[in-house]
C-alpha cells in the first residue's frame, strides 16, 4: 500500500506536467547516446589507455624493489597519485561529453520545436516517432572529442 501512495504524488505531477505543456514532446535513451557517440567511445579509450599507462607505471614501481614484503612509501604514494589523476581525467571526460550532450540534445530540440524532452523510461508511453536519440547521437558525432592528458600531467619514468 505504501508504494502506490508514494507513486500517487509523482503521478499527479507528471500529469500536471504534461497538462501544462502545449507544445510537442520528444523522449530519449541516454544509455544509447553515450554508448553510441563517438564522443564517448574516444574517452573511454583514452581512459583505458591512460589506466594502462598508470599500472604500467606502478608495475615497473615494483619491479624496481625486489624483496620487500609490503608495498614501500613512495609505492603507496605512487598508487595514491594514480588514482588521483585518474580520477580528475575521468571527470574531464565525462564533463566533456556531457557537456556536448547538452548541446546536441537542445540543438535538437530546437530544431524539432519539442518543447520538452524527457527520458524515454520516465515516459509511460510514447509514439516511437518522437523518439530522438538517434537525431542526438548524429548531432553529437558532427562535433569530435579527442582527449590527450593536460600539459601538466605526465606518467613519472
Amino acid at each position: 500500500m505504501r508504494t502506490r501512495l508514494s507513486l500517487f504524488p509523482v503521478l499527479i505531477l507528471a500529469f500536471l506536467l504534461l497538462a501544462g505543456c502545449s507544445g510537442k514532446m520528444a523522449v530519449i535513451n541516454p544509455d544509447r547516446i553515450f554508448e553510441d557517440s563517438e564522443a564517448m567511445k574516444s574517452g573511454m579509450a583514452y581512459l583505458t589507455n591512460l589506466s594502462q599507462e598508470l599500472q604500467d607505471d606502478i608495475s615497473a614501481s615494483m619491479e624496481g624493489s625486489p624483496g620487500r614484503r609490503g608495498p614501500s612509501a613512495a609505492l603507496q604514494q605512487k598508487v595514491s597519485e594514480a588514482q588521483q589523476r585518474y580520477s580528475e581525467e575521468q571527470q574531464r571526460v565525462m564533463g566533456q561529453v556531457n557537456d556536448l550532450f547538452l548541446k546536441a540534445l537542445e540543438t535538437c530540440r530546437l530544431k524539432g520545436r519539442f518543447s520538452m524532452v524527457i527520458l524515454k523510461d520516465a515516459a509511460l508511453a510514447y509514439d516511437p516517432a518522437t523518439d530522438i536519440t538517434r537525431k542526438v547521437v548524429e548531432e553529437m558525432n558532427k562535433t569530435p572529442l579527442t582527449f590527450s592528458p593536460p600539459p601538466s600531467a605526465t606518467v613519472s619514468p
